[in-house]
């Protein structure tokens, strides 16, 4: 460092010293002015050849040349101790290097940071802190600390979600109140469809639960392992049947829900320790009452008729009743002539005028059919006969000649048909009405002028089949245009309320199917649209599909009592009488393969080929419509204010609350009221837990072919058409 050094003279007697250059500038201005150096830039000539050495203007030993970054403020210069202020204390061209400290965005100003958000400096800037523990800086009920509550998210950043606040419930798909344990959820809130229990023993039959009535009907109703035990409520009394004949004992019975081994349901048996006494038995002659009708060998007695010629054959005039015959008598009664053995059923017919067989006929089948042969030609007139033994000649035993009045004209044997045209030639010698082949080249009764084509059998005449396609013009669509043989047809499935059959018509291979589903209720603001799915399905004959048609939501009036929901799936809507009116969700309109009069029987639901979703219902409150229903997603449904809404199905679960497989979510009782219900579907559509809109449900085209689904579009009850095409 160097030191400012000033000499001055004392007195009159010591000498003046030239000053010192303090700061080292080349000083042009003489120094003999005796002016002190002020530390600028001199402006006189220089003392000598050297510059000055350089000044140090904040004295803080360090010059410019030695480093100092700042010569105004003796704080700063390279040997000065960096400090929190915003400016390079030690000259190393940073600034508050090392001596910061990190701090965090609080943005939920819940006291915990975001450690992803930071800055890094002396001083916090707004809205930051010290600590970066806050796992949800979004959420002010989020942080380490935080009481866990049942909303989906990580209150006390723990890294679970809602542990030890879940509910388990268990799906109940019979609507029996009992769950099945196969099928658990870890839930915030029971939801539609499940129960408090897994103690459900057949969840796919709602007869059957822990304390149900055993009845006789193939299942385990009381879930207690045993199925259709005897004590069951309708068990039948059976009767013992020893002898095996089908027929029980009136004296000893029991009750089962099926026949045990050895016992029959009826108790008719007269006799049960032998198998020939019976109520079916037949009666025979042997003093007991076979058939068990309280009397003996009745209509067992033959009639018996007197043979007095002994032939066999008895005289029906003459009979006695007895068990057997007795002498002189036979159990026929067909003699024409009991003086006569030489007449009797038979017996060989003869020509001797006498009825020998007693058919009442004399002579019968001993006479020959005689043609007459005037033409001499070896042939009979078919017109022209005589039955005899004999013929003198000028008849003959055949009836083949064509004209017998010509001895030229050719028999059957050369034209069978007689029609002129000989064998030979003939398109068939059996059909006298067809012609000969040089007319009708394919034999088909058609003239090679008239015919479609007269090489081919099976097209026929033009005035029959006009454009020659095989399709005759009665069955043909369109008879000008020979690629159009069939006719298309289709049958119309609207809302009923219950389940439709089609019957696959005979010679159908394909079926093209459409449907629509049902409007969500509608009040001041709209209630979502019907969806469209649309596809064609492979068919067999005698196949059979049902149809699932659903219908519109209708308004929920009472207060506080859920109603409203469109057949088929739609949701509940639910309102608390302060005048805004909300109805239920629309049904889905869905074609399946197994019945259930029950649309929501979790195996029929299952078997769903197509399905077009219906729309969310809506309420009278600002914004709050229902959700489309259709497509992949169904639309969610509106929202009033900043409240949640529901949201639309998908193609693996329901929408938001409530909904589920099949069926839109129900605005109940845990719910804030003034929530429209959800719209049925493949998945339905959910509800809100506070003042919205229901959403609508998912489309399925996944059991079809050349599938299409769109949200939305039909403002009514559902319908399903389905398109088949007829013809030869």
């Amino acid at each position: 460092m160097l030191a400012l050094s000033l000499g001055f003279g004392c007195g009159g007697g010591g000498e003046e010293k030239p000053a010192v250059d303090a700061d080292a500038d080349a000083d042009t201005a003489p120094p003999e002015t005796g002016e002190p150096d002020t530390g600028r830039t001199d402006t006189g000539s220089p003392d000598s050849g050297e510059p000055p050495p350089p000044t140090d203007l904040d004295d803080d030993g360090f010059t410019t040349l030695d480093g100092d970054c700042d010569d105004t403020n003796p704080t700063v210069h390279p040997a000065a101790d960096e400090v929190c202020d915003s400016i390079d204390n030690d000259c190393d061209g940073e600034v508050d290097e090392d001596i910061g400290s990190w701090w965090f965005m609080d943005y939920d100003d819940d006291g915990f940071g975001d450690a992803e958000r930071s800055y890094f400096g002396c001083d916090p800037l707004p809205g930051h802190i010290e600590d970066n523990t806050d796992c949800d800086d979004t959420d002010l009920l989020s942080h380490p600390g935080a009481e866990e509550v049942c909303d989906e998210a990580d209150n006390d950043c723990d890294g679970d979600t809602d542990e030890d606040v879940t509910v388990t419930v268990y799906f109940d798909g019979d609507h029996d109140g009992f769950g099945d344990a196969e099928h658990a959820l870890e839930i915030c809130t029971m939801p539609f469809g499940y129960a408090d229990n897994d103690d459900d023993c057949d969840d796919g039959a709602a007869a059957a639960y822990p304390g149900a009535t055993e009845v006789c009907d193939g299942i385990d109703n009381d879930c207690d392992d045993a199925v259709d035990e005897d004590d069951a409520d309708d068990a039948a009394t059976w009767f013992a049947d020893a002898d095996e004949d089908g027929f029980g004992d009136p004296d000893s019975s029991t009750a089962a829900c099926s026949a045990p081994e050895g016992f029959v349901s009826n108790n008719t048996d007269c006799n049960d320790t032998t198998d020939a006494i019976h109520p079916d038995a037949t009666e025979v002659c042997d003093d007991l009452d076979n058939d068990c009708d309280d009397a003996v060998d009745e209509g067992v007695l033959s009639t018996f008729y007197r043979d007095a010629d002994g032939d066999g054959h008895g005289d029906a005039e003459t009979t006695t009743a007895a068990c057997d015959a007795t002498t002189d008598y036979v159990d026929s009664s067909d003699d024409c002539d009991d003086g006569s053995a030489a007449r009797a059923p038979g017996l060989a017919e003869v020509c001797d005028d006498i009825d020998n067989d007693c058919d009442d006929a004399i002579d019968e089948g001993l006479m020959v059919t005689y043609y007459r042969d005037w033409d001499g030609d070896g042939y009979g007139d078919p017109e022209d006969t005589i039955i005899a033994c004999s013929s003198d000649g000028s008849y003959v035993t055949n009836d083949d000649d064509c004209d017998d009045s010509d001895e030229a004209f050719t028999s059957i044997e050369g034209d069978a048909d007689c029609d002129g045209v000989l064998t030979a030639d003939d398109c068939d010698d059996e059909d006298e009405t067809l012609g000969p082949v040089a007319d009708d080249g394919d034999c088909d009764s058609v003239l090679i002028v008239d015919d479609c084509d007269d090489a081919d059998p099976l097209l026929g005449a033009i005035v029959a089949d006009g454009d020659c396609d095989g399709t005759l013009t009665a069955d043909d669509c369109d008879d000008t245009d020979p690629d159009i043989a069939g006719c298309e047809v289709f049958q119309v499935f609207g809302y009923t309320g219950s389940v439709e059959t089609f019957d696959v018509p005979a010679g159908v291979i394909s079926v093209f199917i459409e449907a629509e589903g049902a409007k969500g209720w509608s009040g001041s603001l709209p209630g979502g649209e019907g969806g469209f799915s649309s596809g064609t399905l492979p068919v067999s004959s005698g196949d059979e599909l049902y149809i699932y048609v659903g219908g519109q939501g209708t308004v929920s009036i009472p207060a506080y009592s859920p109603s409203g929901a469109g057949w088929n799936g739609g949701g509940l809507g639910q309102n608390n009488g302060s005048g805004s009116v909300v109805g239920g969700g629309g049904g889905a309109s869905d074609v399946r393969l197994i019945h259930s009069i029950d649309p929501l029987n979790l195996t029929s639901l299952e078997s769903r080929i197509i399905v077009a979703a219906g729309g969310g219902g809506s309420t009278n409150n600002g914004g709050v419509y229902g959700g489309d229903g259709g497509g992949l997603v169904g639309e969610s449904g509106g929202q009033h204010a900043a409240h949640h809404y529901g949201r639309g199905g998908t193609q693996s679960s329901g929408g938001g609350e409530g909904g589920g497989f099949g069926y839109g979510g129900n605005a109940e009782g845990w719910m804030t009221p003034w929530n429209g219900g959800g719209g049925g579907g493949w998945y339905g559509g959910g509800v809100s837990t506070a003042h919205s809109g229901g959403g609508g449900g998912s489309s399925y085209i996944g059991g079809v072919t050349d599938g299409i689904m769109e949200q939305g579009g039909n403002n009514d009850d559902g319908r399903v058409v389905i398109h088949w095409t007829e013809g030869p």
